[in-house]
């Protein structure tokens, strides 16, 4: 591996992850990890936490020149902050390889920024509530490259931190396709049972037993439990992307499941009565 200094860029749950997977591999490669966030607290609890350097800046001289920037920064609608960062990086660093962990709210916007830089969509399939899938090395993961040259740059550096039988290679669009939708298809899941168990409380029917009934059919045993909502910000965010994507005459469905979404948190008191056991459905 040619690639061995490498920089963390955004130290959230994603970018901790990272962190971790990287550190655990730090010295079987020989990699040098620093990471960075704009926050000092973020910065200051991830050092802590992993023993990496980590700072508030990217003008950090202490950063270096890091071979491989791995980009764990929101994404909005309109790309930033993750465009800003990018378009920093990339002028900082040229030579480096830019590993995109965000979701992408569409294919298009970045090949037209990166020119001749290598960067790739890796998108993360972390869920830091749900055992097993709770680290950024617990599954099967895309990757897709603005260029061949990237993807290839990107399976030679991930390769043997992740596994090579854990990267799925694909075209930039697919990778960036593939994250929003995954997300967007379980908020639509989630929604459904929403309405079910909404469903099961008017009529007087406890949801969980109602739901356990349904997954007796053998297709129906991945239905989730609806619990209290779709919390945190992913699936939220990643389906109204999903819903921009496929255009005002065809998101019927994704549109419906965020108003689900809204009944069942406001009907919410209702349906937890009828629950034996409460949780959440974060994602």
């Amino acid at each position: 591996m040619s690639d061995k200094r490498v920089l963390v860029v955004g130290l959230g749950e994603v970018g901790r992850s990272v962190l971790r997977l990287l550190v655990r591999h730090e010295e079987r490669l020989g990699l040098d990890v620093k990471g960075v966030d704009k926050s000092p607290e973020a910065a200051n609890d991830a050092m802590h936490a992993t023993g990496v350097f980590c700072t508030t800046g990217l003008d950090d001289a202490m950063l270096g020149a890091p071979d491989v920037v791995s980009l764990c920064v929101p994404c909005g609608e309109d790309f930033e902050p993750l465009y800003i960062v990018l378009a920093v990086a990339m002028h900082r660093w040229r030579a480096a390889l830019f590993s995109i962990e965000s979701t992408v709210p569409r294919p298009g916007g970045v090949p037209a920024l990166v020119e001749d830089r290598d960067v790739i969509m890796f998108p993360h399939r972390l869920s830091p509530h749900d055992e097993g899938h709770d680290e950024a090395d617990s599954d099967v993961r895309v990757m897709g490259g603005v260029t061949s040259r990237a993807l290839h740059r990107g399976i030679r550096f991930w390769g043997p931190i992740v596994g090579l039988d854990r990267i799925i290679a694909c075209t930039w669009e697919e990778a960036v396709l593939c994250k929003v939708m995954e997300n967007a298809a379980r908020f639509v899941e989630i929604a459904l049972v929403e309405e079910i168990a909404m469903a099961a409380e008017r009529h007087g029917v406890e949801p969980h037993r109602l739901l356990d009934l349904m997954r007796t059919k053998w297709n129906m045993g991945h239905l989730p439990e609806p619990l209290d909502g779709i919390g945190r910000h992913c699936l939220p965010k990643d389906v109204e992307f999903a819903a921009k994507l496929t255009g005002d005459k065809h998101n019927c469905l994704f549109s419906a499941a965020m108003d689900t979404d809204d009944a069942y948190q406001t009907d919410l008191d209702a349906v937890i009565k009828h629950f034996k056991k409460f949780g959440s459905s974060k994602g």
